[in-house]
């Protein structure tokens, strides 16, 4: 590897029998070999001022301080209150924060996530403590109207000194994406991702990948977690329901059609549904969910579940593609004869 001012690296693949290819991201190069998968990147800013031997930046001096003060030692203690005593009284201690959050964000090692995290917890929690009577303080620095505002929060009716700070609402979402990326990361999973990556391709994203790659529970489970738009949810749920009709097609259980289908129909309303089949389940917030499932069930040879679910669709633009798919002509004609006239008609 050859650096922009001429130094190079040298990494060895002595494995004869892997083949080695480099494949250019964003912010780095992955190799794949036929056993493992790595990525090559230059260090970030954030982590080498942190983590350099010898630095004296305020984001090094909030982890030693937050090391020593886990530690548990009384000696440490004290000399971690003295160093972030004097970070307070420079300023820095915001800036430290920020600075260690970010570096986990950056990280691969789950051990040393933890630690910067917990590093930047710390100071929020000192920054807390030492707030001065003029401005109240909360976790990790002052919070006003207008710098929520600039988030673009409404704020008309609440109270500014109840609202968490712009460092504290950082550090809440990077920690939450944090989580996910390690979920991706785990080898069951494979989805080995940095955290640029996240931020260029974004949530919504990472879930079509996860649908792509037949993974549902995960993408629901993100979907959830995140809290994304309700519609990016609703497609998760249906691509889960998807894959529960084709795993019970080719399971040997002996459940009936309506078994299935209202199976289906718990995973798309997430509520269960006391008959197989309930017309009041099916409402405009699940508008194109029934017809994917039944697009599905049509594929594995279940027809039937088909039918019981497109019962419950109520978006002809979907309704009509998945009755044409399952062979059902005269009953799309009907639909869509019936739907243009209410249309035209209205």
């Amino acid at each position: 590897m050859v650096g922009p001012y001429g130094d190079w690296l040298r990494f060895p693949y002595n494995d004869t029998s892997d083949q080695v290819y480099l494949v250019p991201e964003a912010d780095g190069c992955r190799v794949v070999t036929e056993s493992r998968v790595e990525m090559l990147q230059r260090v970030p800013p954030a982590t080498a001022l942190i983590l350099r031997m010898g630095s004296i930046e305020p984001a090094a001096i909030l982890l030693d301080a937050a090391d020593a003060f886990y530690s548990k030692s009384t000696v440490t203690v004290l000399n971690s209150d003295e160093m972030v005593q004097g970070m307070v009284e420079q300023g820095t201690l915001n800036a430290a924060i920020t600075s260690c959050f970010e570096a986990a964000t950056n990280e691969f090692d789950i051990f040393t996530q933890k630690r910067l995290l917990r590093a930047a917890s710390f100071g929020m929690h000192i920054s807390d403590k030492k707030q001065v009577n003029e401005e109240r303080m909360i976790v990790g620095g002052s919070t006003t109207i207008s710098e929520a505002e600039q988030d673009g929060e409404d704020c008309e009716n609440q109270d500014p000194y109840s609202l968490p700070s712009r460092v504290t609402r950082r550090f809440v979402e990077n920690s939450r994406k944090l989580r996910v990326l390690n979920a991706l990361r785990h080898p069951l999973v494979g989805v080995v991702m940095t955290f640029p990556q996240w931020q260029s391709i974004g949530a919504i994203g990472v879930v079509g990948r996860l649908v792509a790659m037949n993974r549902p529970e995960l993408a629901t489970s993100i979907c959830d977690y995140l809290a994304l738009p309700k519609s990016i949810q609703l497609f998760a749920r249906a691509s889960k329901a998807s894959s529960f009709v084709e795993q019970k097609a080719q399971a040997d259980e002996h459940l009936s059609d309506s078994e299935i289908a209202q199976g289906a129909i718990m995973i798309i309303t997430k509520e269960v549904v006391s008959s197989a089949v309930s017309p009041g389940a099916s409402a405009s917030m699940f508008r194109g969910a029934y017809a994917t499932v039944a697009l599905a069930a049509n594929k594995v040879n279940k027809p039937g579940v088909a039918n019981l679910l497109l019962m419950l669709e109520s978006s002809v633009a979907d309704k009509v593609p998945a009755l044409i798919a399952g062979g059902s002509y005269a009953d799309a004609i009907a639909v869509a004869t019936t739907a243009r006239y209410e249309l035209t008609y209205a």
